[in-house]
């Protein structure tokens, strides 16, 4: 199923919605975020990292029933992903990922341990796959168990995001202007899967669809699951006065 919106973390305080074609854009349905960053979904919820209070955010799908000290207390959190009954978030102070139940319970701080410079975060039915700023991606088991720092060494230059849909994962380099892809299991290495983005961030795969926005050109990008048609100024803040994206995720 296509989805049906794309959220992001705009500027300093507030989440932006629009459709997933790019249209009807709305860079204040919820207002009031402190310094936000990475965004997850799921059926009910929005949650996104405030960087300003360390914490984790959560509102209603609809942008209501705003809670912005949801989860407190994480330690300089950078990207949060939902998957089954749990939210992860990556704590980039303390080198860890952090652990809660859905309703913001459970809190573990270092529910995984020794990352490298850690700043996005996904997960799939199986696993756990953050970004090692030092060039690599690891991978866990959804439990915590099986940690390997070093999963994909390569096609990562300073990767600053991943991503993963039931066929691939996709690593949003930000050093050298690419959109990298592997096999689930980390083999069949492509770093020049898409080329010419500026500063990659926040790389999500959704449907028919990759977007990923572009730090260098303020711009959020959308390419075919392929790698074709692709957009590297799908949303920019030429057409959008105060556009400034962080953190994204498409609705499910």
């Amino acid at each position: 199923m296509a989805p049906k919106y794309l959220y992001w973390a705009n500027g300093s305080s507030t989440i932006a919605r629009s459709k997933a074609n790019g249209s009807n854009p709305k860079l204040d349905f919820i207002t009031g975020a402190s310094q936000p960053d990475g965004v997850s979904i799921n059926a009910t919820h929005l949650f996104w990292v405030n960087s300003g209070t360390s914490s984790i955010a959560r509102a209603s799908i609809d942008g209501s029933n705003v809670d912005p000290l949801f989860i407190p207390n994480a330690r300089r959190p950078d990207d949060v992903v939902v998957s089954g009954g749990f939210i992860y978030w990556v704590n980039n102070a303390s080198n860890s990922i952090g652990r809660a139940n859905l309703d913001g319970t459970g809190v573990n701080q270092d529910f995984i341990t020794g990352l490298k410079n850690p700043d996005g975060i996904a997960a799939d039915s199986n696993f756990i796959y953050w970004t090692n700023r030092a060039s690599s991606v690891g991978r866990a088991n959804l439990d915590g168990t099986d940690v390997n720092n070093r999963f994909i060494k390569t096609p990562a230059k300073v990767p600053d995001d991943v991503a993963v849909d039931s066929r691939y994962i996709y690593i949003a380099n930000y050093a050298d202007g690419t959109i990298g892809r592997t096999r689930l299991d980390g083999t069949g290495a492509k770093k020049n899967f898409i080329v010419g983005t500026s500063e990659a961030d926040a790389v999500v795969a959704r449907s028919n669809y990759l977007y990923w926005i572009n730090g260098g050109f303020n711009s959020i990008a959308r390419a075919g699951i392929n790698g074709d048609n692709v957009n590297q100024s799908f949303l920019a803040d030429s057409d959008l006065p105060g556009f400034n994206p962080g953190g994204l995720v498409a609705s499910l």
